[in-house]
């Protein structure tokens, strides 16, 4: 019974994604039999250092699902505090529900039935943004963040490079990038019609 109603859930969920896209990232099923793991793929937000990028994430999803959380892991590489070195997401959302047992944070921060995949991904997005140095998944990271700015930036340069559009678009059939282009709302990412002339021409180039 809870498998059956975490699938419907996530199926609505699928759908209004669907029907409504939110800009700054898409999702869709690794494999479509399978309704509990998802591909997510998240634009690095702007004025960021992930600015730019492209990171891929599995969410997936346990049968008792929206009782307890997903889990979140990165698949593309990205230095982050708050990102497990194997590229498991940490952040309060995806954490079980109810008090904290080493009392850092609220219940209220928690994961909760009524998150969404929308809200959740929305919080990764935060999370790129305004990284928790506090309570570091990766404590290099966050030490660095914290402080030795410039060695942040350069470590994650490379990772950060190998997550452009640029580096990473001829993985990728020429029918996903045209249908995140135009249902992602990307445009609002660009920042001029020539930038995306330069897209749509790196797309020919891979695909003649």
């Amino acid at each position: 019974m809870a498998a059956s109603q975490g699938s419907l859930l996530l199926q609505k969920q699928l759908k209004d994604l669907c029907k409504n896209p939110v800009a700054g990232f898409s999702a869709g099923l690794v494999d479509e039999t399978n309704i509990f793991e998802w591909s997510v793929t998240i634009i690095g937000p702007p004025d960021t250092l992930y600015e730019g990028g492209f990171f891929n994430a599995i969410m997936s999803f346990p049968l008792n699902y929206p009782n307890s959380p997903p889990t979140v892991k990165f698949t593309t590489e990205i230095w982050h505090p708050n990102v497990y070195a194997d590229g498991r997401v940490c952040i309060s959302i995806l954490h079980p529900p109810g008090d904290d047992p080493n009392g850092y944070e609220l219940a209220s921060e928690r994961w909760m039935p009524v998150h969404t995949v929308e809200s959740i991904v929305l919080s990764i997005i935060s999370m790129l943004s305004s990284p928790n140095d506090e309570s570091p998944a990766n404590v290099e990271a966050a030490k660095e963040w914290r402080d030795r700015r410039d060695d942040f930036k350069k470590k994650h340069g490379q990772a950060h490079y190998n997550n452009t559009l640029e580096t990473n678009i001829s993985l990728y059939p020429k029918g996903f990038w045209l249908a995140f282009l135009m249902s992602n709302v990307l445009l609002d990412h660009l920042y001029s019609f020539a930038v995306l002339s330069s897209i749509l021409g790196s797309i020919s180039f891979f695909w003649p």
